[in-house]
């Protein structure tokens, strides 16, 4: 789950 915070999508895929 750290892309969750890294990832500007991570609304749309969380586990990536």
């Amino acid at each position: 789950y750290g892309s969750v915070a890294a990832s500007a999508p991570s609304f749309a895929n969380p586990f990536v």
